[in-house]
């Protein structure tokens, strides 16, 4: 009977369900990008006198949730999205907390379908 080689358990590395440093760092990055990104918004088209904007702020850290699911999809949006009301809108109040609590539960059900 040949023996079998060994199977990797769960952590090991190139596991779906691990999150081990490189993850971590790669996720706090993207969503450092979105963060960079929210004061970079480029006019992407014009209807009428209206601009349309391209929002960096959410691309990023929705691309780490789904590449690292729900884990990475909420440290990015804790390294990146969850700043910006608090940065260019310190008195929000309450508002800061509703786009806070709205955009981790966005990019925890993003990472959850991925």
């Amino acid at each position: 009977m040949a023996a079998s080689p060994p199977v990797a358990g769960a952590g090991a590395e190139g596991d779906a369900h691990s999150f081990g440093w490189d993850r971590l760092i790669v996720a706090i990055w993207l969503g450092g990008t979105g963060l960079a990104g929210a004061a970079l918004t480029p006019a992407v088209a014009h209807i009428g006198d209206v601009p349309l904007h391209f929002f960096w702020s959410l691309l990023f850290p929705s691309l780490a949730a789904v590449a690292y699911g729900m884990r990475g999809g909420l440290v990015a949006g804790l390294a990146g999205p969850m700043l910006i009301p608090f940065l260019f809108w310190p008195v929000g109040g309450f508002a800061t907390l509703a786009f806070l609590l709205t955009t981790l539960l966005w990019l925890a059900w993003i990472g959850y379908c991925a």
